[in-house]
């Protein structure tokens, strides 16, 4: 039985010849567009997150709802998007799994501040799913 091997394709190296990337070129170039777009957004989420904290400790007046808008909205166009590797997809998942756990305990705190149980400045922590007050606060 004589097995015959298929010859050197020459399309293959008339395309990298011609300067068109391969698949794999493709697939790495945008995985470091999505991983510099990643990196950014993080920035922006920890840069929000210091934003919340010093709301929340009644450093400043007004919570920074417009950022988290933006960030929302760009958080929402990385779901709609298939990524080239899988590592890249596990980053992206966590990534918006952090920011959701972020954005329901933000969401949280407004809504109790706008209700009156949310008192601005006062030491808050979460145990058990629900806020209690620290030891070094002083309840009254």
């Amino acid at each position: 039985m004589n097995i015959r091997r298929p010859s050197h394709d020459s399309t293959k190296t008339a395309d990298k010849s011609q300067g068109k990337p391969s698949p794999h070129t493709r697939a790495t170039q945008g995985s470091e567009a999505t991983n510099r777009k990643l990196t950014e957004l993080e920035q922006r989420l920890l840069s929000l997150k210091r934003d919340f904290d010093m709301y929340f400790n009644g450093f400043d007046k007004l919570p920074p709802l417009d950022t988290f808008e933006r960030i929302k909205r760009d958080v929402r166009g990385l779901t709609n998007d298939n990524y080239a590797t899988a590592i890249l997809q596990f980053k992206v998942t966590n990534f918006i799994s952090r920011f959701n756990q972020f954005r329901s305990l933000w969401e949280r705190h407004l809504q109790q501040f706008e209700v009156g149980q949310f008192k601005v400045g006062r030491k808050v922590s979460l145990v058990g799913g629900r806020p209690r007050s620290s030891p070094d606060a002083v309840d009254e």
